[in-house]
């Protein structure tokens, strides 16, 4: 049956269903054309039982389902392949945003970006030292706590009185265009700020955020 493709516990399995508990068979098998080409098929073998349950023959439908094994093959391979360049890339982009993260921190500039929902996506920690201070204490107990909290509330509060910095990053979303704030004296400090709106294009030009630079020119305006 089916040129001898599939075991024994295979034929065993079927003749159980179809004979001992008289219900259809269904399953998948592997056949043979008459020019010796094998390809699988779907097959279901009904028995025909009398009006006293015993069964009189056996009615079976097979259907050749190589084509969609083979595409559900392709197309297994294909997601494993598509998933092991996501993988990939997501590891590249993991490390580029590494070194992108030490550049950030390693300016001596103050980095600050923001979204268009004021919230700070990325601060570098000359940043927080600079726009975050923490109480002089704790910061002699744990000097690795400055600037540890350091949300657009806490610069707004520390700056408060000095320069309104939701505002003119409102203002540079709204006007598209770039802020330059000198000479702002802050904690015994002269800074220099200045605020540029981060644009992507898709269509059209979108603002998606705003990035703030902000330098300690204090030695300079000394000199």
């Amino acid at each position: 049956l089916w040129g001898g493709q599939m075991d024994k516990d295979y034929y065993q399995k079927m003749w159980q269903t179809l004979v001992n508990d008289k219900k259809p068979f269904i399953s998948e098998i592997t056949n043979k054309r008459k020019n010796g080409d094998k390809y699988i098929a779907q097959l279901k073998i009904s028995p025909i039982l009398d009006d006293k349950d015993n069964i009189k023959f056996f009615v079976g439908l097979e259907n050749d389902i190589t084509k969609e094994r083979e595409l559900t093959a392709n197309l297994r391979k294909e997601k494993a392949s598509v998933e092991t360049k996501v993988q990939e890339r997501t590891k590249e982009l993991a490390e580029e945003q590494g070194k992108l993260q030490a550049s950030i921190n390693s300016l001596n500039v103050g980095f600050v970006m923001t979204d268009t929902n004021f919230n700070i996506v990325n601060i570098n920690s000359t940043a927080k030292r600079i726009l975050c201070i923490n109480d002089f204490k704790t910061i002699m107990r744990d000097p690795s706590s400055i600037g540890s909290n350091c949300s657009l509330e806490d610069i707004e509060k520390n700056l408060k009185g000095v320069v309104d910095i939701r505002a003119n990053i409102n203002k540079c979303l709204k006007e598209k265009n770039i802020i330059n704030i000198d000479d702002i004296s802050f904690n015994n400090r002269f800074l220099h700020f200045f605020l540029s709106p981060i644009a992507i294009y898709h269509e059209k030009l979108d603002i998606i955020g705003v990035v703030i630079l902000v330098e300690d020119v204090t030695e300079a305006k000394i000199l």
